[in-house]
């Protein structure tokens, strides 16, 4: 009888090892996808802020060309009036003198 009871007392003790191991298994298991979702989550948010710096840099980009094109068309318009001043000295001191003297009579 004691060699029944200790095969029966050892097939207990197996078993409650894989009721054990299946039940930290499960846990375990459990962590993984909860750990896994947070990360997905993680993940579409830095996706998100990722997508978001792109489109701000493309706009950006995009600013930086439409801002040298008004440079370039504010040199021209520099140069073009530089020239007229040196090709016209005494007509822009002649405006430049009716001026004044509006503001002058007209109290600026």
């Amino acid at each position: 009888m004691s060699e029944y009871l200790e095969g029966f007392i050892t097939l207990i003790g197996a078993g409650l090892l894989v009721v054990i191991s299946f039940v930290q298994l499960k846990s375990l298991s459990q962590q993984n996808s909860r750990d896994i979702d947070e990360l997905k989550l993680k993940l579409e948010e830095a996706r998100q802020a990722i997508q978001k710096n792109y489109e701000s840099s493309l706009r950006g980009e995009g600013e930086v060309k439409q801002n040298a094109i008004k440079i370039e068309n504010l040199e021209g318009k520099m140069e073009t009036a530089f020239q007229l001043l040196n090709n016209h000295p005494k007509d822009i001191l002649a405006l430049r003198n009716k001026f004044d003297d509006y503001e002058r009579k007209n109290g600026k």
